[in-house]
């Protein structure tokens, strides 16, 4: 879920999110995908995400009532616009669950190494307000991601795949 928090951004982050709403503001849905390139720039053709992190471990190190306004148990916010999130996060966990997330989504595989993942694909005419308990998920398909690589969730009315 998304917080509004007062952060200060670097200038590569406020041309992103300036870019961002104003995709978003034109069309929600293809204005947050025709964003995953800058993204891709964004990690792996630049260090500023890299710089923001290690400024707020300053802060933090420097002043230990200093409560972030970026960090959380599983990410950290780099910038946030009104429709829009982007966070830096590790996933090191695997888990028999199977996880949804009611939100379109990017993943940009970023590090050394490659990510492992299992992509499912849910049942035509889902409504996924709704609890049901015969729902079955589509077999999963296991991909490996290189670093650099995009990994999309769209979840909208007529696509539901991640």
């Amino acid at each position: 879920m998304q917080r509004k928090c007062n952060m200060e951004m670097h200038p590569e982050l406020v041309e992103f999110a300036k870019e961002a709403d104003e995709q978003m503001a034109r069309d929600y849905h293809e204005g947050f995908f025709r964003m995953s390139e800058k993204l891709r720039s964004l990690v792996c053709g630049t260090d500023v995400l890299s710089q923001v992190a290690a400024a707020e471990l300053r802060k933090i190190a420097g002043n230990p009532v200093y409560e972030s306004p970026r960090w959380e148990p599983d990410y950290i916010v780099m910038a946030n616009g009104p429709k829009w999130q982007l966070r830096v996060g590790f996933y090191s966990r695997s888990s028999e669950f199977v996880y949804t997330m009611p939100q379109h989504m990017v993943v940009v595989v970023a590090g050394q190494q490659a990510l492992a993942a299992d992509h499912y694909t849910l049942p035509q005419g889902i409504d996924i307000g709704r609890f049901d308990s015969a729902l079955r998920l589509e077999s999963a398909v296991r991909r490996v991601h290189a670093p650099g690589d995009l990994i999309t969730g769209e979840f909208n009315s007529d696509s539901q795949r991640c």
